[in-house]
């Protein structure tokens, strides 16, 4: 044998022989019931099982042995190889070169300047392998078994039935038997047997799948077996005819482009989203010079590795791209859902994009905008009432998505309509998230159970109520109250969210914007709709440290607002804002200056969808329906709407109740010099 192929022994034996929890303890890494700390994901809980000799993840899908770990870890390829080299106790590695490439007809090994470093080894797979994948597929073909019956109508579940005979899907059921696989296969009963196949469709690597929906781990392997191909590497060849290759994550997607697309495409599906780090697959990928397409599945955790993969396949000096699948979970829902020819006419469109989506929008529009608008369709509540039917005509029926502004001087009402609007929405079964940096929670809800019933908010804030000459639990006077089914239902729309204190600001400000958003993707999610967020009030809305001055405060939380508020979770924001105190006579002021009547505005005046002004109506414009008598309890006010990025601005009068929050009688506010 020559250096490489004594190093290769050496170090086959000595994986066998010498457990890789014990090394992976000599490096200082916590072991714990054979389980330590991920590499390969920002892992928190230790979540990589430790084999005798290799490692797997089951959350981010990482596998491989000591050297695979060792890169993971930040060595290169050599580096990793003679660290390895070290721990097991063998002689390091040839000095680097031409690296050893295992001829797949022979197996003598020939020198390959093509590829470095290291040697794949496709003569790894077991003796035994091959002809268990041909029993398998002969036990499918047969479906003489309850479990080949079961795995054939899953196959048929999937849509995945008319090319499970020419991929070589099998099952291993009780006809499978193999004196050499010994128990290896005992594990593997039942389910579903998806071979990876070398480049010259020799069986190196299965995988069995659960056909069980409650059955975990749903993937399965036999033991001390390793993936040193990617599953439809036979397919290759294929790629300078077809001129691209086709790369999904996990087996079963990379069959369903072949049931969508033909058994002639280059396609290959990588278990776990994983290209084996042995064999030199992104090299060789690279080097057919055709574009390869990474199909992402439609979570974080997919998007996340098909762009891991496509930087990894870029700096082999391929072209890569990644398509996204909005509407469908991966390939497979793509298949199922749509059926053969309106998925492949979707697939082939998106690949006909995919080379554009990084610098044109021609991806989005088929793809994402399409299902935005979908999404929009099912969509119950896009827009939120102001209670007040003249001032939504001005809204075009409400507010929508996107950051609104309710300015006033203190004491003008900006709270109370915001009780006010939240009180409409909830009783129309639409969900309000208001966070409060001004009154505590339960002083809110305090209000909104004074507007719904008839015991007063001095009631409600001491807790009890004079009757006679006894005081009495002001909770029992609420029960009895025919208003407090309107207040539970209300509460079962609304959430009211202290600022302030531990609640939500933090030191540096980055809790506020987390707790909201937590708080609004989970109402979004659990019934369908984006809620109404109201924040009382913008400038005592926490930031960063750093920023010291108001008026930069104000821009970066209207920017935060806007970004991760409105546009990520879907929602109308409607923050309120205190005016300058120049801005006193609003009423008097033309609009540019009321415009910019906002307090330390900077970019809420430019951010803003909508800027609302509320202020006192003005004496000329009280005629005999804005007037307040002696005893009114009223007072009539302006809701001015000094911009409206899509629709009109306008001003609408109205009398305003303070006590139980009450907004009602609004009309046009007409000319200036005709009074109401």
């Amino acid at each position: 044998m020559n250096d490489w192929e004594t190093f290769w022994h050496n170090y086959k034996n000595a994986k066998q022989s010498q457990r890789l929890s014990g090394l992976l303890g000599t490096l200082g890494e916590t072991v714990r019931e054979n389980k330590t700390l991920c590499p390969a994901h920002n892992d928190t809980t230790p979540s990589l099982e430790i084999y005798a000799d290799h490692v797997h993840c089951f959350v981010c899908g990482f596998h491989g042995d000591l050297q695979d770990y060792l890169q993971k870890k930040g060595y290169n390829e050599r580096a990793a190889l003679e660290e390895a080299a070290r721990l097991y106790g063998i002689e390091a590695p040839p000095e680097q070169g031409q690296a050893p490439v295992t001829s797949k007809s022979s197996g003598s090994v020939s020198a390959n300047s093509d590829y470095t470093n290291r040697s794949p080894s496709n003569q790894r797979a077991p003796s035994w392998l091959p002809d268990v994948v041909e029993a398998a597929q002969a036990a499918l073909e047969a479906k003489a078994t309850p479990e080949a019956k079961a795995v054939w109508e899953y196959l048929k579940s999937r849509k995945l039935h008319t090319v499970a005979t020419s991929l070589r899907f099998g099952v291993v059921d009780s006809t499978v038997e193999s004196s050499q696989a010994g128990t290896a296969l005992d594990k593997l009963r039942g389910r579903l047997l998806i071979p990876t196949l070398a480049e010259d469709g020799t069986p190196v690597f299965v995988n069995a799948r659960t056909v069980q929906a409650d059955v975990e781990p749903k993937y399965l392997k036999p033991a001390g077996l390793a993936s040193i191909a990617p599953y439809g590497a036979q397919t290759l060849k294929n790629a300078p005819q077809k001129g691209r290759i086709l790369v999904t994550e996990g087996e079963l997607d990379g069959g369903s482009l072949h049931a969508l697309l033909g058994l002639q495409e280059a396609i290959l599906g990588l278990s776990g989203g994983v290209l084996p780090r042995e064999g030199f697959w992104d090299q060789k990928i690279a080097a057919l010079n055709v574009p390869v397409y990474v199909f992402a599945d439609s979570d974080n955790a997919g998007e996340k590795k098909a762009a891991e993969l496509r930087t990894r396949l870029r700096a082999a000096g391929a072209k890569a791209y990644v398509v996204n699948l909005p509407g469908h979970a991966d390939v497979n829902a793509a298949l199922c859902n749509l059926g053969q020819e309106e998925a492949t006419s979707l697939l082939e469109g998106l690949l006909a994009n995919a080379a554009h989506a990084e610098t044109a929008d021609a991806q989005y529009i088929q793809s994402a905008f399409l299902s935005e608008l979908d999404r929009r369709l099912k969509t119950t509540n896009m827009q939120y009432t102001t209670g007040l039917p003249e001032l939504d005509k001005l809204l075009d029926g409400g507010y929508a998505e996107g950051l609104h502004l309710l300015g006033g001087l203190t004491g003008t009402g900006k709270t109370s309509f915001a009780v006010h609007m939240t009180i409409e929405n909830a009783l129309q079964g639409r969900h309000v998230l208001l966070t409060t940096f001004e009154q505590s929670r339960y002083e809110l809800w305090a209000r909104i159970t004074a507007a719904l019933t008839n015991v007063p908010y001095a009631a409600i804030k001491r807790g009890y109520f004079v009757q006679g000459e006894h005081e009495r639990p002001t909770s029992e006077l609420l029960q009895a109250d025919e208003g407090w089914q309107k207040v539970l239902q209300v509460a079962r729309h609304v959430r009211i969210v202290e600022g302030g204190g531990d609640a939500l600001s933090g030191d540096d400000g980055t809790q506020t914007l987390e707790v909201l958003q937590a708080d609004a993707e989970a109402i979004r999610d659990e019934h369908g709709d984006a809620p109404l967020i109201i924040v009382d009030y913008v400038q005592r809305m926490p930031a960063p440290k750093h920023i010291r001055e108001v008026q930069e405060r104000v821009s970066h939380n209207a920017g935060s607002l806007q970004r991760n508020l409105s546009r990520s979770v879907g929602s109308p924001v409607l923050a309120l804002s205190s005016v300058n105190r120049r801005s006193y006579n609003l009423g008097a002021m033309d609009m540019e200056d009321r415009l910019s009547a906002f307090k330390a505005a900077g970019e809420l005046e430019y951010t803003s969808y909508t800027s609302l002004l509320l202020y006192g109506l003005p004496e000329a414009k009280q005629g005999v329906r804005m007037r307040p008598g002696m005893t009114s309890t009223w007072k009539p006010m302006v809701l001015d709407l000094v911009k409206n990025r899509e629709g009109r601005t306008g001003r609408v009068a109205c009398k305003w109740t303070a006590k139980g929050d009450a907004w009602d009688s609004d009309m046009p506010y007409g000319s200036d010099g005709e009074a109401l």
